[in-house]
């Protein structure tokens, strides 16, 4: 039987508004780099997404092979969603294109015997034990990356809206359902995962998510400063300059400096003002981060794949 855990606080659950206390002043204070009517429709938009028709689909993933290699695992997910463009609403209710070629890369990186690495360095897929996905919505990368890692022992879907928290433990619900049909065996073996608010940036959050993580009994990650997450998710996460410092923040926060194949891996759908790409580089400078691109079809109107890690 599956399991699942939804904490809702006691405050905060309608805010919409990313805290940037961690900032130096002239950082809170400057200009957003999107118009402001479009930021205010950006952060208030998604309090009115769980009231409009929703659209059930279900997805199947299968690792991109070189020929006469054996394709691997099969992951099939459950998804519901508003069946609409979202336009300029960041709603997470909407599934976003950049979600399922997240989805597809960690099938491609992990679901075949012949995994792929990335240029940077390699994240052993039996090293994976705990996954966090930041801005989760759907919650489609997560429902993916449970049935991979074979000692997975949790996820932990975090969003600042908790309609689309219940969401997608909806379908993390339908998903397990739908495999406790179809292979019970891999429904038996899924990790448990929960569902939590988190504000990019916001220290007591960050902390509050970290203390949730379990560790095997042999290890003091959580205790020597190190401890956090072997993989960070997280598709079209960026929609103007101002949300990268406390998003970048969080990132550098939660990646585990215990396992040196830690990774957040990012995906895009749309190109970036050069202002932001300038800003992420600034930031992932000053935490320490190294951003690199694994793939970028934007200009073909394709998907951007990118990662970060801590700096060796």
């Amino acid at each position: 039987m599956h399991q699942s855990q939804f904490r809702e606080k006691e405050s905060h659950e309608e805010e919409a508004v990313l805290a940037v206390d961690f900032l130096p002043d002239e950082d809170q204070n400057s200009a957003r780099s999107c118009d402001d009517s479009e930021a205010c429709h950006a952060d208030i938009g998604f309090m009115f997404d769980s009231e409009n028709d929703t659209l059930m689909r279900s997805f199947s993933f299968s690792p991109n092979t070189m020929s006469g290699e054996e394709s691997g695992m099969t992951i099939n997910v459950q998804v519901q969603s508003i069946d609409d463009d979202p336009g300029a609403v960041q709603s997470g209710h909407y599934l976003w294109p950049a979600a399922p070629v997240l989805a597809q890369h960690l099938v491609d990186m992990f679901g075949c015997s012949s995994a792929k690495e990335d240029a940077e360095r390699s994240l052993v897929k039996e090293s994976v034990h705990n996954v966090l996905e930041l801005g989760a919505g759907c919650g489609l990368a997560s429902l993916v990356a449970m049935q991979i890692f074979p000692d997975l022992r949790q996820v932990i879907l975090t969003d600042h809206d908790p309609g689309t928290l219940s969401l997608s433990e909806e379908n993390y619900d339908a998903t397990c359902e739908r495999l406790e049909e179809t292979d019970a065996e891999i429904a038996a073996k899924l990790p448990l995962l929960s569902f939590e608010r988190l504000g990019w940036g916001e220290k007591d959050d960050i902390a509050d998510i970290l203390s949730l993580i379990t560790y095997p009994d042999d290890k003091s990650e959580s205790c020597n400063g190190k401890g956090g997450f072997d993989l960070v998710l997280g598709s079209d996460l960026i929609y103007c300059e101002d949300v990268v410092s406390p998003l970048i923040f969080t990132v550098a926060r939660t990646l585990s400096k215990s396992n040196v194949g830690a990774k957040m891996i990012m995906t895009q759908s749309f190109p970036y003002e050069s202002g932001t790409e300038d800003e992420i580089n600034r930031v992932c400078l000053e935490c320490n981060l190294v951003r690199t691109v694994l793939s970028d079809k934007l200009t073909g109107g394709g998907i951007r794949v990118q990662t970060f890690h801590h700096k060796l």
